[in-house]
């Protein structure tokens, strides 16, 4: 029995322990050791210091440092219990310092107070847990934070078949901007030699069972898998709610459908390579501008690193209603490396007729996009841009091709030309027009009197880009009003320009 006080002081070189190495071990422990009959207590009498430099896995750089300051302490009972064997148990409390992880991960981490404690019984079996308050993640100009971290961890006898069981209360992102809501994990981490292997089971925005994820690690390698699957999932307020994970869609409302899929990831060292499958089934939702009813189809990705898709895929979607109401639209496309999407061809009922869309460059980022827009025997009176317009009514289909090109919020239009398929009517009944123009002379009063009840025998608008960089619209349409000059027949020519 006594009390004895003193430091403990560790340097060590070249660490070597399951495919992770350690230029330099440091550490220094100044404990009171307190003994007892039966037992042995030792506890820090000051924080305790421990640093590993020049970590590396598989020989390649890890982290530059990682060091920590711990407080707590030991005991060591069942010395004079021959039964039972010697039994270690410990509570400890580590404020390590913020570390930077080199290599594919290269992310800085933070990690708040952790309170660890545990035991190893006299058959070296060992049971422990670990709780981190918080932890927040750096990588580029992203960053999150981690809260409610809890490890168990245990072994056999003989210290076999070692297994980690963690649960995470809630991860959220920070920046650049706060755009997803929080996720918990639960996970089970198994160590075979130097194989880890692990289980996890992801849930948040409202569901319990979001996605699992399972794979295995090769320490001494530095290559592994992993495989995702996220369960088919109802959208809605009562299901999945994207909204709660991206606020950017708060817009959205009234969000239908059902959404799962799976991802299977590689890795060797700092080469990546990874496929996925997304299923869509009647997904919809609505906005101020827009309403888009049950978008379905599967979309394969051939890469995640960078993200890109098989050619050929195809989204089939049952209506939108955006100034134009489209129908039975079919969607195909591709993602492109760099993200560029390519749509090979879209098609949509609209006003009777059929719209196609062919556009082989989209960029989201620069904000540019080419393509070709034809349309085929619309119907004027159907398109409910046209219908909204004061005083407008028009009657007639439509045929014709529209050249594309977006250049960040402008649309330009080179060499555009739609034409009636035969005669139909225009009626222009506008307080405004008639404001706007009624200092154009006789002419153009004669003939607004003319477009308040026109019957055309042809018609054509041709649209091409100013040199001010505005829409120019030309129209030409032959016709005549019977109650205007006896029915005498007008050839109208109007130029316009406009910003589309």
């Amino acid at each position: 029995e006594g009390v004895a006080t003193g430091d403990i002081v560790v340097d060590g070189q070249n660490i070597h322990t399951s495919g992770l190495s350690a230029g330099r071990l440091a550490a220094s422990f100044p404990i009171r050791v307190t003994a007892t009959p039966g037992k042995v207590a030792i506890d820090f009498v000051r924080d305790a210091a421990l640093s590993l430099t020049d970590i590396r896995q598989g020989g390649k750089p890890l982290a530059a440092e990682l060091s920590a300051a711990i407080s707590g302490g030991f005991d060591v009972s069942g010395l004079d219990d021959a039964a039972t064997g010697i039994v270690l148990h410990h509570e400890l409390s580590i404020r390590p310092a913020p570390v930077a992880i080199s290599g594919p991960l290269a992310i800085r981490a933070t990690l708040g107070k952790i309170v660890s404690g545990g035991t190893l019984t006299a058959d070296r079996a060992w049971r422990g847990r670990v709780l981190i308050d918080s932890a927040g993640i750096v990588r580029g100009n992203q960053e999150a934070t981690v809260t409610g971290i809890a490890v168990v961890a245990e072994t056999g006898a003989g210290f076999a078949s070692p297994a980690v069981r963690i649960a995470v209360g809630a991860v959220r992102r920070v920046s650049p901007a706060p755009d997803f809501g929080g996720f918990a994990v639960a996970a089970t981490v198994r160590n075979t030699g130097d194989v880890l292997a692990w289980q996890a089971e992801i849930g948040g925005l409202g569901v319990k069972k979001l996605a699992t994820l399972a794979g295995l690690h090769d320490l001494r390698r530095g290559e592994g898998s992993a495989d995702l699957s996220i369960p088919d999932l109802a959208l809605g307020p009562a299901g999945l709610w994207p909204i709660a994970a991206f606020p950017a869609l708060k817009p959205l409302r009234n969000v239908t459908g059902r959404l799962g899929g799976e991802a299977h990831l590689a890795w060797q060292g700092e080469q990546h390579t990874g496929r996925a499958r997304l299923r869509l089934d009647g997904i919809g939702g609505e906005s101020d501008d827009a309403k888009i009813e049950a978008i379905g189809g599967v979309i394969e990705f051939d890469n995640l690193f960078p993200l890109s898709t098989a050619p050929g895929q195809i989204l089939l979607i049952e209506k939108i209603d955006a100034g134009a109401v489209l129908t039975n639209v079919s969607v195909r496309f591709a993602l492109m490396p760099g993200g560029i999407l390519r749509i090979d061809r879209a098609e949509a009922d609209v006003a009777d007729g059929k719209a196609t869309l062919v556009a082989p460059a989209i960029d989201p980022v620069a904000g540019t996009a080419e393509g070709t827009l034809s349309l085929t025997g619309v119907r004027l009176d159907r398109i409910s841009a046209l219908t909204r317009l004061e005083g407008f009514e028009a009657t007639g289909r439509i045929d014709g091709v529209v050249p594309l090109r977006l250049a960040g919020e402008k649309i330009v239009i080179t060499g555009g030309s739609l034409a009636a398929r035969g005669g139909g009517t225009l009626r222009l009944k506008s307080e405004r027009a008639a404001q706007v123009l009624k200092t154009g002379g006789e002419q153009v009063g004669l003939m607004l009197r003319a477009l308040e009840d026109f019957t055309y025998e042809n018609l054509r608008l041709d649209l091409d880009e100013t040199q001010a960089g505005d829409a120019e619209v030309k129209l030409r349409t032959l016709g005549h009003n019977p109650a205007v000059l006896n029915g005498r027949k007008f050839q109208i020519n109007v130029n316009l320009a406009t910003n589309l």
